[in-house]
This record gives structure tokens, C-alpha cells and sequence, in this order.
């Protein structure tokens, strides 16, 4: 008889291997590993994915299934609010994960570097992604009223520019970061110099003075 298919497999799968990526790299980290791992043979990894590579996209895909979810258009809400939103979501993504960046970074460097696959080009695209959806965002809120922007495109570039930069001095100095907030006030201070005050979302308070008067660690 049949064993009934696990239904939690591919998502065990993928939560197992995007630590094992994040620890070790996508050259050293072992699909029997993780097989071992998400408590499944080597055999049953592939049964689900082809290649490693392929586990590796599958795993960036899940990472941005959430921020994707909520850049989508919601019809009836201000493109100003939505855009924040989504720059929440993103920030959200990365800094509540501590894998997600790391493997975003592998896309740059040893990904890009060691692989002739699709995975060459994924960090071009998930760059593109992200101020493709920045751009609409931007188009529509000039529409709307709710942003104040003359070119949409130029605007993505700087705010995905803002999102990478915020994210590497997370990376690189966490601590020093951390007093400038967390993701939804760091994003109203990305989105504010670009909201029509009379119609986009109010912006967050500063975050509490640490100790007295707040001196950020330059």
C-alpha cells in the first residue's frame, strides 16, 4: 500500500533548506542534508525540485511571497498608502529574517559568480522586480493625487536605492541601526518627501529617545 503523500513536505523543504543556504552558501550546502534535515531522503528533495538551483529559486520565491502579497493593488486606497505599505512589507521581509538577506546577497556574489543558470540572472531581476512594482505604485499615486512625483521611474530607482541602503547598514551594524526604527517607520520616512499631505498617510512618529535625548551611533 501507498504511503499518503505529506502535504507539509515542500514547505518543510523549503524552510530547511533556506537556512542551510543562508549558513553555508548554495556551493556548500548538501541536498542530503537537507533531506535529512526536513526528515526526507535525498531522493524525496528531488522528487520536488530538479536541481539545486531550482531549490534555490524556489526558496527566493517564498522569501517574497509576503511583500509581493502586499504590493498588490487594493482598489479604493490611495496609491500613497500603498506604498507604503509595501515598502513596510519588504523592510518586514529582510530584517524579521535573518536568512532573507543573506540569500539575496548570494544572488550577487557567489550565485552570480559560480553558476551558469537562470540563477545569473535572478538578482538583476528581483532588483527589477522590486522597482517595477515601486514604479506603478508611483504612476498611480500621480494619478491619484496621493504622491507628488514627475517621474515615476526615477522615483522607484531612488527608493529601491533607500530600501538596499537601509537594509545593508541592518546587515553590517545592526545595532547602530536598530534606534532608527523598525520597518513601518522606516518606510514613512522613505515614502514622506514624496506624499500629497492632503491625501496620502499620515507619518509615523519618531522612534522613543533611548536613554535621553536620542543620539544616533555615526
Amino acid at each position: 500500500m501507498a504511503r499518503p503523500k505529506d502535504p507539509t513536505l515542500r514547505d518543510r523543504i523549503l524552510r530547511v533548506a533556506a537556512r542551510e543556504f543562508a549558513r553555508r552558501g548554495v556551493a556548500g550546502t548538501s541536498i542530503d542534508r537537507i533531506g535529512r534535515l526536513a526528515g526526507v531522503t535525498k531522493g524525496g528533495v528531488y522528487f520536488h525540485f530538479r536541481s539545486k538551483e531550482e531549490l534555490f529559486l524556489a526558496v527566493l520565491a517564498a522569501q517574497r511571497s509576503d511583500y509581493r502579497e502586499a504590493g498588490a493593488r487594493r482598489d479604493g486606497e490611495p496609491a500613497g498608502a500603498q506604498l507604503q505599505a509595501f515598502v513596510a512589507a519588504v523592510l518586514r521581509t529582510h530584517l524579521q529574517r535573518p536568512e532573507a538577506r543573506a540569500l539575496v546577497r548570494l544572488l550577487g556574489t557567489e550565485v552570480r559568480a559560480g553558476f551558469d543558470s537562470p540563477l545569473r540572472g535572478d538578482a538583476r531581476s528581483e532588483l527589477r522586480a522590486l522597482r517595477g512594482r515601486l514604479r506603478e505604485l508611483f504612476t498611480d499615486g500621480q494619478r491619484d493625487g496621493s504622491l507628488l512625483v514627475e517621474d515615476p521611474a526615477l522615483a522607484a530607482f531612488v527608493v529601491a536605492g533607500t530600501i538596499e541602503g537601509i537594509l545593508e547598514q541592518w546587515r553590517i551594524a545592526p545595532r547602530d541601526a536598530e534606534p532608527f526604527g523598525g520597518p513601518e517607520s522606516l518606510a514613512a520616512a522613505v515614502v514622506a518627501p514624496y506624499l500629497n499631505r492632503d491625501q496620502g498617510p499620515k507619518p509615523l512618529p519618531p522612534p522613543p529617545e533611548q536613554d535621553g535625548e536620542f543620539q544616533p551611533p555615526f
